[in-house]
């Protein structure tokens, strides 16, 4: 599905496809999810702005968890634009993640970036994590 804007700029929104939904089951919703994540992670990775933890699961599916404080992302408008760019951004990769919790917290300064540094910032720290996943599941499987 695409949306006209102006005469000649045509956006894709990607609705209508299978893989571009959210859908629960891809959320932590409660805070004993959470707490699984935060209290023993398999996975710390840091960026300027933005702290990821990631764990293992026992679900066929990864899911995504998102922190982002009023101090550290700034005022609601601002933290639902990097909400949605952090989902857009974990929807890209979806058999990267398997089988992993990952929770995304905000750090100092992020209400500051604009919508391609921050997913620039986003797109590393999950690229840096499926290099770990790899480099973990090649050493489990010698």
């Amino acid at each position: 599905m695409s949306r006209q804007l102006g005469k000649d700029k045509d956006i894709n929104l990607g609705c209508g496809s299978e893989n571009q939904s959210y859908s629960k089951d891809k959320r932590l919703l409660v805070s004993s999810q959470f707490n699984n994540v935060f209290l023993n992670p398999d996975f710390k990775l840091h960026a300027n702005h933005l702290f990821l933890l990631g764990k293992w699961n026992s679900l066929s599916t990864a899911r995504l968890g998102l922190v982002m404080s009023k101090r550290n992302a700034g005022n609601a408008v601002s933290r639902n634009r990097l909400k949605r760019l952090s989902r857009e951004a974990f929807r890209r990769y979806p058999a990267e993640f398997a089988t992993i919790d990952i929770v995304l917290v905000s750090k100092s300064g992020l209400m500051n970036l604009d919508n391609a540094s921050y997913l620039s910032m986003v797109n590393d720290l999950f690229d840096k994590l499926c290099k770990k996943v790899a480099h973990q599941s090649t050493k489990q499987d010698t």
